[in-house]
């Protein structure tokens, strides 16, 4: 059963439990608009980008990721004890987070064609870990036709990452257990590309400068589709000079996504 309340412009329902916040355009739907979060954030810290969304005719949809937001485990109500939890074993803590959320997408997008009475396009945004989430969704649900990933990866393992705060030293990414490893291998992109197949489009915005999260996934994703199927769906956009936290400001990288994605 889905549960909704209004608030302000904004809608706020949860569809088998998932936390979705949605704002519809004034006029018609053109299209609807998922946006996944960062990493650390919520669908309430989507609502700006809801907003431009919906400004452009676009339903605008966000979700709390698995753990993040109203779905926060009690342990991590400290923003540093989360850190330092997740950190601590990167595959075994962080691979469930992008599985979970990832197969959940489908289902708020039932929702939302359901609850608008819509089955316009959808075009899939997101930020950061959201931008990884979101490449995943492109290949499990074909209504997903384009997707812009901001400073996200399709290589789950991350070869060469460095340190989020420093950016100089290279990550200990831990080891996954049977949990973790189960999604890797269900669903990491760099291992699936029979998924994209179909070509959907989908725009890597990244930072230049950006030694958190390794640029040459998304080259080596591009070249794979390339060279298997004879893809030019996916376009890679650097913005100068800009490291990964420069782009927790949402107006950087935003004209950028739609850029790439205009049709």
């Amino acid at each position: 059963m889905t549960h909704q309340t209004a608030s302000d412009d904004f809608i706020t329902a949860m569809p088998d439990g998932i936390p979705v916040q949605a704002l519809r355009p004034h006029g018609p739907i053109k299209g609807i608009w998922l946006h996944i979060p960062a990493y650390d954030l919520g669908k309430e810290d989507a609502q700006p980008i809801l907003q431009r969304a919906a400004g452009m005719g676009y339903l605008g949809v966000s979700v709390d990721p698995w753990m993040m937001g109203a779905r926060t485990i009690p342990a991590d109500r400290e923003p540093q004890a989360r850190r330092a939890r997740i950190f601590a074993n990167f595959r075994r803590n962080f691979w469930p987070i992008l599985g979970q959320t990832a197969i959940e997408l489908p289902r708020i997008i039932d929702w939302a064609q359901d609850r608008f009475d819509t089955r316009a396009s959808v075009t899939v945004s997101g930020h950061s870990m959201g931008g990884d989430i979101a490449v995943v969704g492109a290949g499990i649900d074909r209504r997903i036709h384009k997707v812009a990933a901001v400073v996200g990866t399709p290589d789950w393992t991350r070869p060469a990452a460095r340190d989020l705060e420093t950016q100089t030293r290279f990550m200990d990414l831990g080891q996954a257990d049977w949990h973790a490893k189960f999604f890797h291998d269900q669903l990491d992109p760099m291992t699936h590309p029979e998924r994209y197949a179909h070509g959907p489009r989908i725009a890597f915005i990244l930072g230049g400068d950006d030694e958190h999260v390794p640029r040459n996934g998304a080259e080596r994703f591009r070249t794979d589709l390339k060279e298997r199927y004879g893809l030019d769906s996916i376009t890679i956009t650097y913005l100068a000079d800009k490291q990964h936290m420069d782009f927790m400001e949402y107006d950087l990288w935003w004209p950028e996504v739609v850029a790439q994605l205009s049709p």
